[in-house]
């Protein structure tokens, strides 16, 4: 007698006939007599994505959210999609749930993938220059001071030393 094969959900995609997913994040087409599973594609910021045809329109979707979408429903207002495990490309249902932006947040500080400090594109300062900054005496006008001579903006200076940024330095 052969072991049972084991069990595991899979479900149609309501918005693309055709198409099934299972719990796991595979895509499959059940468009021809044989079921085919759909070639997953990474997108610049690591998110695994698949492309999708409904009435001859292309759609690109992303695989962590189709899981979701057709085992927990569609996501309440300002929710977004988490993996709990901070790897992106865990699309297994069991690892997905829907949270908040601040949720989010806490996942990747905890996983330690959240960008902080110089490592965010957009950041004028460096580590060195919060510690010079924390390091300034306290002189009137301290926080113009300092925003002139690093181009920044006083309240940024004022963020940096109470602690709202740059606080994992």
């Amino acid at each position: 007698m052969s072991d049972p094969v084991p069990y595991y959900q899979v479900r149609a995609l309501s918005d693309f006939p055709g198409y099934e997913i299972d719990e796991f994040g595979r895509v499959f087409s059940t468009k021809r007599a044989a079921r085919i599973e759909i070639r997953q594609h990474k997108m610049k910021d690591d998110y695994a994505n698949v492309i999708l045809f409904k009435d001859g329109v292309r759609h690109t979707k992303l695989v962590h959210r189709l899981v979701l979408q057709t085992f927990v429903g569609n996501a309440p207002d300002g929710y977004i999609a988490r993996h709990l495990d901070g790897n992106k490309n865990n699309n297994v249902l069991s690892n997905l749930k829907w949270g908040t932006p601040l949720e989010n947040i806490a996942d990747k500080t905890k996983h330690g993938t959240q960008t902080r400090g110089s490592d965010v594109v957009v950041s004028k300062l460096s580590k060195g220059d919060v510690e010079w900054i924390r390091a300034y005496p306290d002189v009137p006008g301290k926080y113009s001071k300092i925003a002139r001579r690093l181009q920044v903006s006083p309240k940024a200076i004022k963020d940096i030393l109470t602690g709202r940024t740059w606080g994992h330095v």
